[in-house]
């Protein structure tokens, strides 16, 4: 018999039927959930509006009746914008001397303004703060307030994001090896349940080092479902379709980062808005059930009877007729040998220095890297920029929805 490979017997299955589709929505869906979390930092880490929060200044809201807008303008220090707007200090504050008020000072706040202000700047104290107050007016809690990382603490809460794409990186190569090692079905389903134990458990964090310990490793998760869910339908399409299928495969991460802001702008505390984002992903249990093994790994193996069954209920379910199982199994056999001699030529030829030896493949390689860092600054970038940009972030998010589409 000619030389056959895996690609022949999948010419017999249908290379691009109704099987596949129904694996590409499968697997393509865990990327609804995955885009919550690879974006989700940009509102559970989102920074609001704060100031300094001192014993006295309860005293004068509570038995003077000042308001935070009165004891802001008097013992913070400020400078005036254009626009008649007001840019306080969100790190320190004027020592305020109760005491030291007269009747009129205490029911008159702007009067006070004026003694404290000016003063003299030689003869007022400034301290830095021990704790703050938050403007909840847009944000009830984030993990910045629930841990103050702000002002000495503030590059503490740069982490959130950067911890979370490390245990992407790691996920990606971990779960590689996994599933060359034990087959995609068993690498998704070890990820999924990562993934899920991991996310819902960030939500219980009482410590900001317990919650990006988690992160880290619900983000390993989230990167081995997503990236070799995707080895699994391109396994089983055939070369012509598998750039389309790469490029729909985005389709419902996209649709995901979507609707994350519309989510977080009803759910404004981080506790329940990680729940919101993780529970949901429950639904993936069905890959336990409904997910195929790739029937090109597990020819790899040699483990050929299986890879027959699923091929047969995938050619069934495009209206395909296989030949009998003898026949199969021989195509299997030499599709095997053929993928042996393939990644004994990958083996012997193929290294990193490949993407720079010739000027055209160099070109290339040059050209897709700055595509990628271009793309991921302005995607990434644009997305936790909100408050360097003086604006929400929930119109932030939804700026980068319009350039994720």
């Amino acid at each position: 018999m000619a030389e056959t490979s895996f690609d022949d017997v999948l010419k017999l299955v249908g290379t691009h039927g109704r099987w596949q589709w129904i694996v590409f929505v499968l697997t393509s869906f865990s990327g609804f959930f995955v885009a919550f979390h690879n974006m989700g930092s940009a509102f559970l880490a989102s920074t609001p509006e704060h100031w300094c929060d001192v014993q006295e200044f309860h005293t004068l809201r509570d038995n003077h009746n000042w308001s935070e807008s009165d004891i802001k303008y008097a013992f913070l220090p400020h400078r005036h914008l254009d626009g008649g707007k007001i840019q306080y200090s969100s790190c320190e504050v004027y020592v305020p001397n109760i005491s030291a008020l007269t009747k009129a000072e205490w029911d008159q706040p702007k009067m006070t303004a004026n003694k404290t202000h000016n003063s003299g700047h030689d003869q007022l104290v400034l301290r830095k703060c021990s704790s703050w107050t938050y403007n909840s007016s847009e944000i009830i809690s984030t993990v910045i307030t629930e841990w103050d990382l702000v002002c000495g603490r503030k590059a503490l809460g740069s982490t959130v994001q950067s911890s979370f794409m490390s245990g992407v990186l790691l996920g990606c190569l971990v779960f590689g090896w996994i599933s060359d090692k034990f087959g995609r079905r068993k690498a998704v389903l070890v990820a999924l349940v990562q993934f899920m134990v991991g996310s819902m458990a960030v939500a219980w964090s009482t410590h900001y080092v317990m919650f990006l310990v988690l992160r880290f490793i619900s983000a390993i998760g989230d990167a081995g479902i997503f990236s070799v869910a995707f080895v699994i339908i391109t396994e089983i399409s055939g070369r012509s379709s598998r750039a389309l299928l790469g490029l729909q495969y985005m389709v419902p991460f996209s649709v995901g980062f979507m609707v994350l802001p519309g989510i977080a702008y009803y759910i404004r505390d981080w506790f329940w808005l990680q729940l919101a984002i993780s529970i949901p992903q429950l639904l993936l249990i069905g890959y336990f059930w409904f997910l195929p093994e790739s029937p090109r790994w597990l020819v790899t193996q040699g483990r050929l009877h299986e890879a027959a069954r699923i091929l047969k209920a995938g050619a069934n379910c495009n209206g395909r007729t296989l030949p009998v199982d003898e026949d199969l199994l021989v195509m299997l056999q030499l599709a095997q040998k053929q993928s042996k001699n393939d990644n004994e030529k990958i083996r012997n030829s193929g290294n990193f220095l490949q993407l720079v030896r010739t000027p055209v493949i160099r070109r290339r390689s040059i050209v897709v890297g700055i595509s990628w860092f271009v793309a991921g600054l302005v995607y990434y970038g644009l997305s936790f920029s909100a408050p360097n940009l003086g604006t929400s972030v929930y119109q932030i998010g939804r700026a980068s929805c319009r350039e994720r589409v």
